[in-house]
């Protein structure tokens, strides 16, 4: 009689190499698939803060308002007693009008100053203003970046006038 020896076949082998190389790339799908799904939620997550800060920016401002003027849709002047000094600033809030999509604010002391410009966001794709009787302020604008795009709409009602 003949004594076989137990040991694994090269058939066996070849099995067991290609269920691990299967599962091997169905983890690795479902890992890359994961880290796409979070990059997204990250910058829609993003875009929802920037928009928030905007936001509360343009409150801070405005709700102190002693006159506002639209100068253009995406553009108006706000005489307002915000600040950390709380003495009378021209507040002038606009979309630059280049591909940058910046949201810019310029503060200034009076009319013949030049001011200095703070760019509260690059990712404003459009703003558009609608004052009502000096007094309220719609604001809606849409913030992009990488092809995913966040809606703000906003009112703002000023206590000074």
């Amino acid at each position: 009689m003949i004594n076989r020896k137990s040991a694994f076949t090269l058939v066996e082998m070849i099995i067991v190499i290609a269920i691990i190389g299967v599962v091997i790339g169905v983890v690795t799908s479902i890992f890359m698939r994961g880290n796409k799904v979070i990059s997204h939620s990250n910058i829609k997550t993003d875009l929802q803060i920037e928009g928030q800060k905007i936001q509360e920016k343009i409150t801070d401002i405005c709700m102190q308002a002693i006159n506002i003027e639209a100068i253009n849709d995406e553009e108006i002047e706000v005489k307002s007693y915000s600040g950390e000094d709380d003495t009378e600033k021209i507040f002038i809030i606009k979309k630059e009008n280049n591909d940058k999509n910046n949201l810019v604010i310029k503060i200034q002391n009076s009319k013949s100053d030049s001011g200095t410009e703070m760019i509260i966001s690059s990712n404003v794709s459009k703003l558009e203003f609608n004052v009502e009787n000096n007094k309220i302020i719609k604001v809606h604008m849409i913030l992009e970046k990488k092809s995913f795009s966040y809606d703000l709409d906003f009112m703002v009602m000023t206590r000074n006038k």
